[in-house]
C-alpha cells in the first residue's frame, strides 16, 4: 500500500509540475508582449517629448512602465525556468534530449 501511495503521490506531483510549467509559459508570453508594448510606448513618448508634445512627467511615467515591464518579464522568465527544472527533478526526465536523468 505504501508503494502505491508513493507512486500516486509522485504521479500527482509530476502532473502538478507540468501544469506549473504550462502556466509559467503562458505568463512568460504575456510578460514578453507587455514588455514589447511598454518599449514601443516609451519610444513614442520619447519622440513626443523631443518635439514638445508631452512634458517630462509623462515621459518619466512611460519610462517607469517600460522598466517595470522589463522587470516583470525577467521575473516571469525566472519563474518559467524554475518550473521547468522542477518538472525535470520530479520526473527525472530531460525533455530536450528525451532521456532519463540520473
Amino acid at each position: 500500500a505504501t508503494g502505491r501511495v508513493t507512486r500516486e503521490q509522485a504521479r500527482q506531483e509530476a502532473h502538478f509540475a507540468a501544469l506549473q510549467v504550462d502556466l509559467a509559459r503562458r505568463q512568460l508570453a504575456i510578460a514578453a508582449k507587455a514588455d514589447t508594448v511598454a518599449q514601443k510606448r516609451f519610444e513614442v513618448a520619447y519622440n513626443r517629448y523631443v518635439i514638445g508634445r508631452i512634458d517630462v512627467d509623462q515621459l518619466y511615467l512611460a519610462q517607469n512602465e517600460k522598466d517595470q515591464a522589463l522587470l516583470s518579464y525577467v521575473q516571469s522568465l525566472r519563474g518559467y525556468w524554475q518550473a521547468h527544472y522542477r518538472l525535470r527533478r520530479v520526473t527525472l526526465w530531460d525533455f530536450e534530449r528525451g532521456v532519463g536523468i540520473g
